[in-house]
C-alpha cells in the first residue's frame, strides 16, 4: 500500500525502531522518511517493509527496510518503485547505501544495480547534521563513505 495510506505515528514509529529516527541524511540531502512518497507492506497491523523515493530531477530510492529477510518483501517493494518510476518516464533509479553494507550492496547487485560513485566520508559530514549515525557497524566496520548505485531501468 502506499505510504500516504498509513498511519503517519506507525510509520514514524518504524523508523525510527529501524533507523534510529525518520531522518535520512544523505550527500544528497536530508529527508523526512516518515513524510515521503513510497511503499509499504503490512499483515496483521505491522509494517514489514517500506521504501521511500524522491522523484525530482533523477528517481532516488531514500530507505528501503524489510524486518524479515529472504522473504521477497525487499524485492516487491523495488519492483513497486521500480515500477513506478518507469510509470513517470524515469530511465533509471539511483539510491546511496554505506561502504559497511555490503548486504544491501549485493541485494542491490542481484537487481541489476551498478556502484557508479564512492562519495568519501560523506558519512562523517552527515554526522555532523546526525550525531545519531554510528561510527562502526555490528563488525566494528568503521561507516565512513557512502556508495552511489544506479539501475537503469
Amino acid at each position: 500500500m502506499e505510504n500516504e495510506e498509513i498511519n503517519q505515528h506507525i510509520l514514524k514509529e518504524f523508523f525510527n525502531n529501524n533507523w534510529g529516527s525518520p531522518q535520512m541524511v544523505l550527500s544528497s540531502g536530508s529527508f523526512q522518511c516518515d513524510r515521503l512518497p513510497g511503499y509499504t507492506i503490512v499483515m496483521d497491523g505491522s509494517i514489514l517493509g517500506c521504501v521511500t523515493f524522491v522523484a525530482d530531477e533523477q528517481f532516488e530510492i531514500i530507505s528501503l527496510n524489510s524486518v524479515k529477510e529472504g522473504a521477497g518483501i525487499g524485492t516487491e517493494l523495488m519492483d513497486q518503485a521500480e515500477s513506478y518510476a518507469r510509470s513517470l518516464g524515469y530511465k533509471e533509479v539511483k539510491l546511496t547505501t554505506t561502504n559497511d553494507n555490503l548486504k544491501a550492496v549485493r541485494f542491490y547487485q542481484n537487481r541489476g544495480f551498478r556502484v557508479t560513485d564512492i562519495r568519501k566520508d560523506a558519512v562523517i559530514e552527515a554526522r555532523k547534521r546526525k550525531p545519531g549515525i554510528p561510527e562502526y557497524n555490528e563488525r566494528g566496520i568503521p561507516i565512513q563513505d557512502e556508495w552511489i548505485l544506479v539501475k537503469e531501468l
